[in-house]
């Protein structure tokens, strides 16, 4: 009996190893190899790949690797970029890389500052809890729909605030107005020579037609935002809630009626 028990154990050894050498040589086998020559073959392709565009791309050669492009403009440089090899964050470019960081002549520089910082106080005065903001950060203005765009002393005060921040300028503005309309008011806004493109390039400017779009433009500038300059306190609301500080100045402040309201606040 004992023998026979042995004799039936090794006959299911041998047949479970005859169907293991079977399923191996049939199908485990291939599959392996198969795998072996794609994995063989994907540098080449990428080598290929390579090749062609750097081929078709004539005298600019391009190059295809697994790393991510750097963020510097390459095909074209915008007007306020100093140079096309300019580095871009988060889709603008950066401060020290525009005209604005650097627009005044020698003698003038002093001046300018001195103007400057009596605006800033004049902006940190309605928060008395905001710090100095650094030179360079993104801040928002937000216009009145009724603002008196064609003002030398708001278009000083934009100037002054480009020079020393990424300025974005909100012009609100109602439902009906086309794209012709704001081209008009960014040309009413810049004058002949106050606010040149240089120092605040146009798709710095952009108009908004609902409290909705305001707060979505801000947001999708992100938490690089230093402040927001607006003149409603619904905005404060709805912006505070998604942790942007908003400083509110009054919408009613002038004393001359073809003057800013912003510029009636803010110049000494």
């Amino acid at each position: 009996m004992v023998n026979d028990q042995n004799i039936s154990l090794a006959a299911s050894i041998c047949l479970f190893g005859f169907i293991t050498i079977v399923v191996y040589h049939i199908f485990l086998k291939p599959s392996l190899s198969n795998t072996s020559r794609r994995i063989e073959q994907t540098p080449a392709a990428d080598n290929t790949a390579t090749a062609a565009q750097s081929t078709s791309a004539g005298s600019s050669t391009v190059a295809v690797t697994n790393e991510l492009p750097p963020f510097v403009i390459q095909s074209r440089k915008p007007p306020h970029a100093t140079s096309s090899k300019a580095h871009v964050v988060d889709g603008l470019v950066s401060f020290r890389h525009t005209y604005a960081s650097d627009p005044e002549p020698a003698d003038t520089v002093t001046e300018t500052r001195k103007e400057r910082a009596k605006v800033l106080s004049k902006i940190l005065a309605l928060d008395s809890s905001a710090p100095p903001p650094p030179r360079g950060k993104i801040v928002v203005i937000s216009l009145l729909r009724e603002e008196k765009l064609d003002c030398s002393k708001l278009r000083r005060i934009l100037y002054l605030m480009a020079t020393y921040f990424t300025l974005i300028v909100v012009l609100n503005v109602d439902a009906n107005t086309t794209k012709k309309n704001v081209d008009c008011m960014i040309q009413c806004l810049r004058g002949k020579e106050g606010l040149p493109e240089k120092v605040l390039p146009d798709h710095r400017i952009v108009a908004a037609q609902s409290l909705t779009g305001k707060i979505a433009l801000v947001r999708q500038l992100g938490q690089r935002v230093e402040f927001v300059l607006d003149y409603d306190n619904e905005t404060k609301k709805e912006l505070e809630r998604f942790g942007f500080k908003v400083l509110v100045y009054q919408s009613d402040v002038t004393k001359d009626d073809s003057a800013s309201r912003l510029a009636a606040q803010l110049m000494v």
